[in-house]
């Protein structure tokens, strides 16, 4: 198994781990953390373009943006988390007294299944 295989199973593992906490924690919780994310990022926005800057070659203007957008981007997410339409909850109830067959109950959402390498 190469040393890259190894790494990638590492990160595929710890992030598994990570995502059967973060499953169990709530829209809100997440949102905080997300938000929490984008608050550091700007925090350290110094030494991440900088860090950026010599691993990329990019120049300090378009990196720059790439943080902002990036932070926009954690906080859309966070508000779309607040306000839970994401999960596209539908209820199609049942109509027991239909013909020929009765309707069943049905309710459907989406939830997340985990990382993907």
């Amino acid at each position: 198994m190469s040393d890259l295989t190894k790494m990638t199973d590492q990160v595929l593992h710890r992030s598994r781990a990570a995502f059967e906490i973060y499953r169990t924690i709530s829209g809100k919780r997440r949102a905080e953390f997300l938000d929490a994310v984008a608050a550091a990022i700007e925090s350290g926005s110094v030494s991440i373009v900088a860090a950026a800057m010599k691993e990329t070659n990019l120049p300090e203007p378009r990196l720059a943006g790439e943080r902002v957008r990036t932070c926009n981007q954690l906080r859309q997410f966070s508000a779309m988390l607040r306000e839970g339409s994401w999960v596209e909850a539908r209820i199609d109830t049942a109509i027991p007294e239909r013909q020929p067959l009765p309707k069943p109950d049905i309710r459907k959402m989406l939830i997340p299944i985990g990382p993907v390498v």
